[in-house]
């Protein structure tokens, strides 16, 4: 893992911990509750939106590709219709400003 890697997921998860209480563990772990399931999907599309591959941020969050091409194109039409998604993407999104991917 570069060191840019490490960098993003730590800066995000202290970003979802801050958030929403939930652990990065728990991010990657086998929990399907609402609550973990949508941070994750957040964390999935942050990832990608920083320019990692969906097999990249399936390996960091112990997920399928498929598994995340669908969470994020999910999260993303949610975000269209939900101003309370839309603004949770954003501020995750800018949270990640400036980490960029080597």
């Amino acid at each position: 893992m570069s060191s840019a890697t490490a960098l993003k997921r730590a800066q995000l998860a202290d970003h979802i911990q801050k958030r929403f209480g939930i652990s990065w563990v728990d991010v990657g772990g086998v929990s399907r509750k609402p609550r973990v399931t949508y941070c994750r999907q957040r964390a999935a599309f942050v990832l990608r939106d920083n320019g990692m591959t969906v097999v990249e941020v399936g390996e960091k969050l112990n997920r399928d590709h498929s598994t995340i091409s669908h969470g994020t194109r999910k999260l993303g039409l949610l975000a269209k219709y939900d101003t309370q998604v839309a603004e949770d993407v954003a501020v995750a999104v800018s949270a990640m400003a400036g980490v960029t991917r080597q």
